[in-house]
């Protein structure tokens, strides 16, 4: 188990690793992601918050490399003190961090919003410079330069002068000496060659000029040249049909015929191609798409209704129908804080005497009577009401043993 879990932490680590330093399809994905969250910071966020992500980004990096790198067996002081010089891309960013947040408390975006932003392509470039060894590339070309400019020119100087003070130089002399003498015999030697073969190419350039000129056109008569004319004519013309170059121009003439006709074929085909499917979907495809439409679509759109009804019925016959009656149910017909009279709706109720009176003639004496009457019986009806209210006893809040100024804000 903690060696599979190790393998995907090593699988995951290295995936990562890839992203970072370049190595990977993702990475123009991650350096995109990156700009588009540092941009949008910028243009979006507040300046406090601008801030606080500046100041933890230096924080961040002066914590990683001082806390989580590895010391390399030095002390913990000599680690703190060489931080500064074991990465040149994070110490810069670093400071570039600093100087940006320092800027920006200024007021001055601008300057703090591209030190930020040189700050965060240094971290980015940091990991692909790390995985390339770029550091010692550099080392080992400025030792190699030092090398060649310096110290190749410095020591065989110090050879030449060793040799000439050492004499040495002496025991060589008799030897090179020698060597000259036989350069020098060697260069007599090839230059009389060289002599010798430019006469005899010399002689041969007059011997031929002399033939081209002097007994060629003797040797070749009016006779001569023609026939031998005739004969190279006769002899090209055997050699054009032996050797079939007349083949190159028949084979020219039948390829473009050729493809002229392929051509021509090929149009044929795709306009027949073309009424082909215009056919097919006419006659064909689109009527069996119609047959299958009304055959096996339709039936199911009315298995689908027929279903939904179903469940229609079923819900508004067993659960809305004995929700609605159990509500019904549970609602009173009248409030029960107010007891039942008699004479709460008597003033809705016609008189007894109404049809009667309605018949005899109109008096205005007993018409007011009658009005002194109801508004008798409607102040009974009160006095009632008052007396059957005063019998309820309701709770007196006064006595509860609060008072107002719990209720009181304290400003």
């Amino acid at each position: 188990m903690n060696s599979s879990v190790k393998n995907l932490y090593n699988k995951i680590k290295g995936k990562i690793n890839a992203i970072i330093e370049w190595r990977s399809t993702i990475s123009p994905l991650y350096l995109f992601t990156v700009n588009t969250c540092f941009w949008l910071s910028v243009f979006y966020l507040q300046k406090e918050y601008q801030l606080q992500i500046l100041v933890f980004s230096a924080i961040s990096i002066l914590s990683y490399d001082i806390l989580l790198t590895p010391t390399d067996e030095n002390s913990v002081i000599a680690h703190i003190f060489l931080w500064p010089f074991r990465s040149f891309f994070r110490t810069t960013a670093f400071l570039l961090f600093c100087y940006s947040s320092n800027e920006l408390k200024d007021g001055d975006k601008e300057y703090a919003c591209w030190s930020g932003y040189i700050a965060l392509l240094l971290l980015l470039i940091n990991p692909v410079w790390v995985y390339n060894g770029a550091t010692e590339k550099i080392k080992n070309g400025i030792f190699v330069s030092i090398d060649v400019c310096i110290v190749n020119p410095l020591s065989k100087i110090y050879a030449a002068v060793y040799y000439i003070c050492t004499f040495k130089f002496l025991k060589s002399l008799s030897e090179y000496s020698s060597r000259q003498a036989q350069r020098t015999k060697n260069f007599f030697i090839v230059t009389g060659n060289e002599i010798s073969e430019r006469l005899k190419k010399s002689w041969r350039y007059i011997i031929s000029k002399m033939d081209y000129y002097l007994y060629q056109p003797m040797k070749n008569s009016k006779i001569g040249q023609p026939a031998k004319d005739k004969y190279h004519r006769f002899i090209e013309k055997v050699q054009y049909v032996i050797y079939g170059y007349w083949l190159s121009p028949v084979i020219e003439k039948v390829k473009i015929t050729l493809k002229k006709q392929a051509l021509t074929l090929l149009i044929y085909t795709k306009n027949f191609t073309i009424q082909l499917g215009i056919y097919l979907n006419n006659f064909v495809i689109w009527p069996v798409l119609v047959w299958g439409y009304n055959i096996a679509l339709v039936p199911i759109l009315e298995i689908v209704k027929e279903k939904y009804r179903y469940v229609e019925d079923n819900v508004l016959i067993y659960f809305l129908a004995p929700v609605c009656r159990t509500v019904i149910n549970a609602v009173p017909e009248k409030s029960p804080f107010v007891e039942d009279s008699d004479l709460e709706l008597d003033d809705f109720l016609p008189d007894e005497n109404d049809d009667a009176e309605s018949n005899t003639s109109w008096d205005p004496d007993d018409d007011e009577a009658r009005r002194k009457e109801k508004e008798a019986a409607l102040i009974a009806k009160k006095e009632k009401i008052k007396q059957k209210a005063a019998l309820i006893e309701f709770p007196d809040f006064n006595d509860l043993g609060s008072s107002d100024e719990e209720f009181m804000f304290n400003d």
